[in-house]
């Protein structure tokens, strides 16, 4: 007769390719749909190289948590090492302001998401369309999460892939349609403006820090949580950095334009384009909800789970497997 699994622990089910998902899920939100022009009125044309050069920085970083994360076989993430190395008093302030980051964001997250889809359906923007909105959205993802860590994973996976999947056309398509002169047309920068070019894109790459928060739910943590570390930022490098190189190539003034991406698949496909990326820019930012979530509640569960939080918070679901618990408490304070 088989062994029935410990359901007093959490279900270790994800692969290395589900813990980058998660990473990449992570970083890629709504940011990059409008970076290219934030970046651009800092640094004009140095733009992509300015996105190269704060991905190989981020990559470095990184490589500082793999190294990190390849000692820990349980959920937390930069909890753990920062517990271990400092005392619990550090340690609890890093998960606490962790969890706390994941939380503001979705509300951020959410927010802009449903002012995305006002500009279909405009009732959206305000008064209970919009509140119907955020609480079903919630609801749905909070649903998930309970379920299981494996139909979590899927969906993570699923929406990656659907944020992924118009960047991907937007950058193949775009390259046909590049102004090499757009490109090589470097202003004199200074000082201030490399500085404030470098913060806006240090806030890009940010979220690839979670990557290892659910290591206790990975099958092989020591070593398919360092993979997804480096994959990761090599994943979002390159696809940042060379829908910048599209963007910049192909507007004649991308720091003016609010929307670069959609106002640039405009000129490459048409009507559809835009339409194609506004649509991806809200995949992206539900698939950033969900991660929030995700991690947000796990990182909760870790507090508890080593005594900074009351027990309460890492009860683990006698079916699903999942921290319930904590999931119940992050989703509405969210």
């Amino acid at each position: 007769m088989a062994a029935l699994p410990d359901q007093t622990h959490l279900r270790r089910a994800l692969g290395k390719w589900d813990l980058t998902a998660i990473g990449v899920n992570q970083v890629i939100g709504s940011a990059i749909f409008l970076l290219p022009s934030d970046v651009a009125k800092q640094v004009g044309a140095w733009g992509p190289v300015a996105f190269m050069a704060i991905g190989v920085l981020s990559l470095s970083i990184a490589l500082c948590f793999a190294e990190a994360g390849s000692r820990f076989e349980s959920t937390g993430g930069p909890y753990l090492p920062a517990r271990a190395a400092f005392g619990r008093f550090i340690g609890f302030e890093i998960g606490w302001m962790m969890w706390f980051a994941r939380v503001t964001s979705h509300a951020s997250v959410v927010n802009g998401l449903t002012l995305a889809l006002a500009f279909y359906w405009p009732s959206l923007a305000g008064g209970m369309p919009r509140a119907a909105t955020i609480t079903g959205l919630t609801l749905a993802l909070t649903w998930i999460n309970v379920r299981g860590i494996k139909q979590s994973s899927w969906v993570v996976n699923g929406l990656t892939i659907g944020k992924l999947l118009p960047l991907a056309i937007f950058i193949i398509g775009g390259i046909w349609f590049i102004d090499p002169s757009r490109l090589t047309t470097l202003p004199a920068l200074h000082r201030e403006q490399v500085s404030a070019g470098a913060i806006l894109l240090i806030f890009a790459y940010g979220g690839y820090e979670v990557t290892g928060v659910l290591a206790g739910e990975a099958q092989n943590p020591r070593r398919d949580v360092p993979f997804a570390f480096v994959a990761v930022l090599i994943i979002v490098s390159i696809v940042m950095s060379l829908t910048s190189v599209v963007a910049t190539g192909i507007l004649p003034d991308v720091a003016s334009t609010r929307t670069p991406l959609a106002d640039a698949s405009a000129i490459i496909f048409g009507a559809w384009g835009a339409a194609m990326m506004s649509m991806g820019s809200v995949v992206s930012m539900t698939g950033n909800n969900m991660g929030q979530l995700l991690n947000g509640s796990r990182t909760i569960f870790a507090l508890a789970e080593n005594g900074d939080l009351p027990r309460w918070f890492g009860k683990v679901h006698p079916r699903y497997q999942t921290p319930s618990t904590a999931i119940l408490f992050v989703a509405p304070m969210a």
